[in-house]
């Protein structure tokens, strides 16, 4: 996939470590052809000594080695990285980001002229190998730098494709956040299991293989969550019965609202809010 090309990491923490472990149970790049840097010893340490990839002593030294460089630092870090590294990059290397809320356009004025950008949108699932990730092609990438970051990020689980990067802050607050929402619907169904008797392992366990199997099901079956919603829901039943409170509760709305505020909250960050 990659050849002989080289792909530096810049920040090692859960997703930088993560990117690096996906490529390297993929197959899709050498070991010897990744590269790592952080700033803390820790997590330099940790690298070369859990999976045996090279990692540099300065940004410097890896962005002059590699070919694609992909910044996995957090947002208010962005800025201090592509100013140092701005001068040694161009239309010979890529540059991927997944910092959230750092446009393209942004990126770009910070490098030189020409510099493929690619954009892309994680989740923390991409951890354990079931990631979603988004991802937008800036004003100088093409096919090729297309293909480069879904082999990357494939390799964390699934990717899809935005032509608008607008539409980056709706991926923020669905799949971005939306990890989040599911954790909070598992702790409490967990909570109600406690509450009811039912051991704290064996309530969790009810919960998140709940959620996993309702999750792999709309996956598996391509059919709408609604539709297999309603065969659950029998008139007077049980599920009934719940929806029926939370039809009462407006959960539906709710949620929503939870949602579009994360997507208005991604929108103000992108155009640089406080």
């Amino acid at each position: 996939m990659f050849g002989d090309d080289r792909i530096g990491i810049i920040g090692l923490g859960n997703m930088g470590s993560a990117i690096i472990k996906g490529l390297l149970s993929s197959g899709v790049v050498l070991r010897q052809n990744i590269l790592g840097y952080d700033h803390r010893p820790e997590p330099r340490n940790y690298l070369n000594t859990e999976f045996g990839v090279h990692v540099t002593n300065s940004c410097d030294e890896l962005v002059g080695e590699s070919d694609c460089i992909i910044l996995a630092v957090k947002p208010k870090d962005i800025d201090d990285v592509l100013m140092r590294i701005g001068s040694q990059v161009g239309v010979h290397k890529t540059v991927i980001s997944i910092a959230a809320g750092v446009t393209a356009r942004h990126i770009e004025y910070l490098l030189n002229t020409g510099t493929p950008v690619v954009r892309v949108m994680p989740n923390t699932p991409a951890l354990v190998g079931e990631g979603m990730s988004a991802l937008f092609l800036g004003k100088y990438a093409d096919l090729k730098q297309k293909i480069q970051a879904e082999a990357i990020f494939s390799s964390l689980g699934q990717v899809v494709t935005v032509t608008d990067e607008r539409l980056m802050d709706v991926v923020t607050g669905v799949s971005g956040s939306g990890p989040a929402y599911f954790f909070y619907l598992i702790q409490c169904l967990t909570e109600v299991a406690e509450e009811e008797g039912i051991p704290e392992e064996d309530a969790r366990r009810l919960a998140s293989q709940t959620a996993l199997g309702a999750a792999r099901m709309v996956i598996a079956t391509g059919e709408d969550p609604a539709v297999l919603r309603e065969r659950v829901t029998s008139p007077g039943g049980t599920t009934e019965a719940a929806f029926e409170v939370f039809r009462e509760l407006k959960l539906g709305e709710i949620y929503k609202k939870g949602v579009e505020r994360a997507i208005q909250r991604s929108r103000e960050l992108s155009r640089g809010g406080p």
